[in-house]
């Protein structure tokens, strides 16, 4: 998922890792800031999951590179993508080329909070350390049951089969 404010100076991508257990997300954010007549971007990461440790960093880049080109969209999801793979990676015993990220939307995100108590209390704990008001709400959104649905603790399997058997 990928969303720019109406201003173009705040942006996300949402991603979910693929094949890895538990439910992985990475969260790319970005804020631009002026100040003076300078430029210079907010860079967020936060790798979620129910794991109580939670992973993510945050930057502050000028807007310009040392050539003095402007720095692009593209190179600060590319930066931010490969901080995520090595974290990834380094946390899992996995090489760098074994992660790999996939789109993922607000209702993956919220259906995944719904599910996971644990999970839920990283989003809420995560929300106010994002600089970019635009993945605040998602995250915001998110952490509260919107999917619609109702869920019944069922008996473990053993019981639930005598009761069919009966």
């Amino acid at each position: 998922m990928f969303q720019i404010s109406q201003d173009q100076t705040q942006w996300f991508h949402l991603y979910r890792v693929q094949k890895v257990f538990p439910i992985t997300f990475v969260l790319l954010a970005c804020e631009e800031a002026s100040e003076h007549g300078n430029t210079s971007r907010l860079l967020d990461l936060r790798i979620l999951s129910n794991d109580p440790n939670i992973m993510g960093r945050s930057w502050c880049v000028k807007g310009a590179g040392k050539d003095g080109k402007p720095l692009t969209r593209a190179d600060c999801v590319k930066f931010l993508e490969m901080h995520a793979k090595f974290s990834i990676a380094n946390a899992m015993k996995r090489g760098v080329d074994e992660i790999e990220f996939i789109e993922s939307s607000g209702d993956e995100l919220a259906m995944a909070a719904s599910f996971d108590e644990q999970f839920r209390a990283n989003l809420q704990f995560i929300t106010p350390t994002l600089a970019p008001k635009l993945a605040r709400t998602l995250v915001q959104e998110a952490s509260v049951n919107q999917i619609g649905l109702e869920f019944e603790e069922l008996a473990d399997w053993p019981a639930r089969n005598a009761d069919v058997t009966d």
